[in-house]
């Protein structure tokens, strides 16, 4: 995902990408033990609502899942450089 996106932005914003990046993996470093932990201390002590130890662990795999899915319906956009024009028609600037 990370290549992708750094693939699909101009050589001036790949600290802007990068940087984007970054802060949302950080975000997710430090939000998913405040998620995760108390989730998997319910469900492994005695008085959890139902009888599934591993609720934890299929809650995990299901966000897994659900980035893939989303991270797969990305378009893939070949990036052109500012240096190149699109247009066939020459230049009357110079």
């Amino acid at each position: 995902l990370r290549c992708i996106i750094s693939k699909n932005v101009g050589p001036y914003e790949q600290g802007i990408a990068q940087g984007c990046m970054m802060g949302i993996s950080s975000l997710a470093n430090v939000l998913s033990p405040l998620i995760y932990s108390p989730l998997s201390a319910v469900f492994l002590s005695d008085n959890a609502p139902f009888d599934f130890p591993g609720f934890s662990i299929l809650c995990v795999g299901l966000a897994w899942l659900i980035g893939f899915v989303l991270s797969t319906m990305i378009k893939i956009i070949p990036h052109f450089s500012r240096d190149r024009t699109m247009s066939s028609e020459p230049c009357l600037l110079a």
